[in-house]
């Protein structure tokens, strides 16, 4: 995915980071000269997976303010970002952009495209965290999901006085 987005070096897997005394998955140059360094959020599965536990948003925001301290760009890639106003989506955009510049779900349809354009050089703002829209609208068949809950809840009926 890192060399379909363009980057023009890929470093890894398992780059160890001097002066910070951890390694990241993945270390990339973009078209400018620019580093990024790529953490994976999460485990890559389908139940509980991505940043969707206590483990994988702490470990990963503590990994991420360890390399900004050492003065890298920090983009995570992961299977799953959180609910949004979910204790795990306030705690990382609590830590904000000082802490990692983007999140990006790799299964969202517009994650190639956010990647190429940090590939092309682009450095704005971090977006922290794609909306679960179009995750919605991929698992909507899906009975857990929050878009089949609703259409699926019957009315129900209200409580009668007796008077």
């Amino acid at each position: 995915m890192l060399e379909a987005a363009g980057f023009t070096q890929i470093d890894g897997p398992n780059v160890r980071i001097k002066g910070v005394g951890l390694g990241a998955p993945y270390v990339v140059t973009d078209a400018d000269g620019g580093r990024w360094v790529i953490l994976i959020g999460g485990p890559f599965v389908r139940y509980r997976g991505g940043l969707n536990s206590t483990d994988a948003v702490w470990r990963t925001l503590g990994q991420a303010h360890a390399l900004r301290g050492a003065g890298e760009r920090v983009l995570v890639l992961t299977s799953d970002v959180p609910r949004r106003r979910t204790e795990f989506d306030q705690a990382i955009r609590a830590a904000g952009p000082d802490a990692l510049h983007d999140v990006i779900d790799v299964f969202d349809g517009d994650a190639l495209e956010r990647l190429a354009a940090y590939a092309a050089g682009e450095r704005r703002g971090a977006r922290l965290l794609v909306t679960r829209q179009s995750h919605r609208a991929r698992s909507t068949s899906s009975p857990s999901s929050p878009v089949a809950r609703c259409s699926s809840m019957r009315a129900r009926p209200r409580a009668r006085s007796i008077a």
